[in-house]
């Protein structure tokens, strides 16, 4: 079956010299993984590897076989053009650290349209907005409601009190599970997250601590490595 449709990147490795795998989340099918033969090969131009930056949006056609586990492409193409978010440090950042977390995230081939509504809008957003300080904050609150984990702090406060990790139950102290309770109350959203007035290391605790939230709701997540380079750039 021919499929058409928009798709998010979120990674690539390499496969050989001149192939690499790419897995993406598609608005028709949900997370799917593709092989791109010869895209290094000197003299290639179209499909060039700038195409596959995390949380690049494509118009993608492919023929799809349920259950088969490597697609190719037949047809790509940039849906629109992103200005700012893999030239700006501080966005590109961000976009490395969100397509770490969605990727670990969807773990099942399962059509979702609202949520890949959300998070095109929400990569259109970060890209013509300069305040961002706290959108990834915002993002994962608003992502997790699609999970369908979004946080009851009854149950988040008992998870980490019953914790038994030390660095765990550090970190979820009464006053970071109170900012994060306030956060929810006040139903933060990308398109005010920047209105919240936090320190820089208030933002780094909570972000951590729906990681570690995360990681307890949804089996196989992984706590993603490009969190290190988030301390570093907004520290």
């Amino acid at each position: 079956m021919y499929v058409h449709s928009k798709i998010i990147i979120l990674s690539f490795i390499n496969f050989s010299d001149t192939d690499i795998i790419v897995k993406c989340f598609s608005k028709e099918k949900g997370k799917l993984t593709f092989m791109v033969k010869s895209i290094r090969k000197s003299g290639k131009k179209k499909n060039s590897l700038s195409y596959f930056q995390p949380l690049s949006i494509l118009q993608a056609g492919f023929q799809y076989r349920e259950n088969k586990q490597l697609l190719f492409f037949k047809d790509l193409d940039i849906e629109e053009p992103l200005s700012s978010i893999h030239q700006d440090i501080k966005k590109s950042t961000i976009v490395i650290f969100l397509s770490e977390v969605i990727e670990s995230a969807i773990q099942e081939e399962e059509i979702n349209e609202q949520l890949f509504s959300f998070l095109e809008n929400a990569i259109h957003w970060l890209d013509t907005h300069q305040q961002n300080q706290n959108f990834h904050i915002a993002f994962l609150l608003r992502f997790s409601k699609y999970l369908g984990i979004y946080p009851e702090l009854n149950q988040l406060k008992e998870g980490f009190e019953l914790s038994n990790n030390q660095y765990e139950s550090k970190l979820s102290t009464d006053k970071n599970l109170l900012m994060l309770a306030e956060l929810i109350k006040q139903k933060i959203d990308i398109t005010n997250s920047h209105h919240i007035k936090i320190t820089k290391q208030e933002r780094l605790d909570i972000l951590e601590l729906l990681l570690l939230y995360y990681r307890k709701m949804l089996p196989g997540f992984k706590f993603p490595k490009s969190f290190a380079v988030v301390r570093d750039v907004f520290a």
